[in-house]
């Protein structure tokens, strides 16, 4: 498996075990990830951790562990938020819509 790898030192890796999903879990097979302030802080020491970086993905399931019923080989997920979820947030909670806007606006 091919990982953006961090150990002290930042390096494309394409020799990290690929994992199998326990019970519970999907793999996924990631098509494209980005990187985030804490990917760069991490890079520069923070928490002292070594691993694989750029957690926010796009991708495809893969393989499911046992009891996952909502997910299922081939589809495409993402733990960002689509874009029109958050307009549809929005429109209907004015309030937090303010409060996650303010929070929007500070990230970036």
């Amino acid at each position: 498996m091919e990982g953006l790898y961090f150990d002290g030192e930042l390096r494309l890796r394409d020799d990290l075990p690929m994992p199998s999903p326990a019970p519970g879990e999907a793999l996924i097979k990631v098509l494209a990830a980005g990187i985030c302030n804490t990917d760069l802080e991490i890079v520069k020491g923070y928490m002292d951790f070594s691993g694989v970086l750029g957690h926010e993905f796009v991708g495809v399931v893969e393989a499911v562990g046992a009891n996952v019923a909502d997910f299922h080989p081939g589809d495409v997920v993402s733990n960002i938020i689509p874009f029109d979820q958050i307009v549809d947030f929005f429109d209907h909670f004015e309030e937090n819509r303010r409060k996650y806007l303010k929070i929007l606006l500070k990230i970036g």
